[in-house]
């Protein structure tokens, strides 16, 4: 015994039986169903820029901050070997 089913969805599941005003109803939901995918997209999209705008905005901070702290070692390391070396009376 075999079983096959059609399924459908969306435009494609509903009942047209009708001629050129089932047509246009199909365009006319095919056309809707696009419109609301045009709207759902944009709204992904700005989404997507916003975050892409706060992840910049903190890459930028922790770059500024780590810069920071490589001087300040690099500071720190040029005050030790300059102190150090004044010690031994090597400079």
């Amino acid at each position: 015994m075999t079983i096959e089913f059609d399924w459908k969805s969306g435009v494609a599941a509903k009942d047209w039986s009708k001629t050129k005003e089932i047509e246009l109803k199909k365009l006319y939901d095919t056309v809707s169903a696009i419109h609301e995918e045009m709207f759902y997209l944009r709204e992904r999209d700005e989404e997507m820029q916003e975050l892409n705008k706060e992840t910049n905005s903190k890459m930028a901070t922790l770059s500024f901050f780590s810069l920071l702290l490589c001087l300040s070692v690099a500071g720190l390391q040029i005050w030790h070997l300059k102190s150090f070396f004044e010690s031994k009376k090597l400079l």
